[in-house]
């Protein structure tokens, strides 16, 4: 596994609690309390995992319609506004592949959006797009900071961890080697392999 950076509210500790519950993840929680995290967190891929059979706008209501059996014409309006809110509005009646990279990835952030999670979850959400389309997904990402929402973020986007993280975790191995603050672990790392990755990514030449 390569090092990553982490940032989020929950991710410097295993246990981690949404409203009522607490999941030690180390601890192997049973199916009902994995399916209960599950139900209260949104999860955006690296990949989309769109539908491809489904409009932009089914894609956005499949959850809350099938999933949380909430009224078709109540999820469709919601959907509708988080589309307009990702920058996508007048791409609701087209395909998956007639769109780029980057809008299928901030459809699948509207997808998750629409569930009403209480934690966005982001795997590597720029890892699969040109570098040129990186921008406005992190954009609608830090426009979702900004109001409030909190968010898990694995990536290797630096420069985005020090703008919005809350705090940060190196990963490497699967160990976290360092967290902390941005400021601290992104510009003042302690160990040695922080400073080594942080070195290659930041000055690759």
């Amino acid at each position: 596994m390569h090092p990553q950076p982490v940032g989020g509210e929950l991710g410097r500790q295993r246990t981690g609690p949404i409203d009522d519950l607490s999941v030690d993840f180390a601890a192997h929680p049973d199916r009902a309390t994995l399916a209960q995290f599950r139900a209260q967190s949104g999860m955006v891929f690296q990949s989309h995992n769109l539908f491809p059979h489904m409009k932009v706008l089914q894609n956005v209501l499949e959850g809350p319609v099938v999933v949380q059996r909430r009224p078709k014409a109540e999820a469709r309006e919601e959907a509708l506004e988080l589309l307009a809110q990702v920058g996508l509005a007048e791409k609701a009646d087209q395909y998956p592949y007639q769109l780029s990279g980057g809008q299928q990835q901030r459809v699948g952030i509207a997808r998750a959006l629409a569930l009403r999670p209480k934690l966005m979850l982001f795997d590597e959400p720029t890892s699969a797009l040109d570098p040129e389309l990186v921008g406005e997904v992190l954009q609608v990402m830090k426009d979702l900071a900004q109001e409030g929402w909190t968010m898990v973020v694995v990536t290797h986007e630096i420069r985005f961890a020090q703008q919005v993280a809350d705090q940060v975790l190196f990963i490497d191995g699967g160990v976290v080697l360092e967290s902390g603050p941005p400021a601290q672990v992104l510009t003042e790392p302690e160990e040695a392999r922080t400073r080594q990755f942080l070195h290659r990514i930041l000055d690759p030449l």
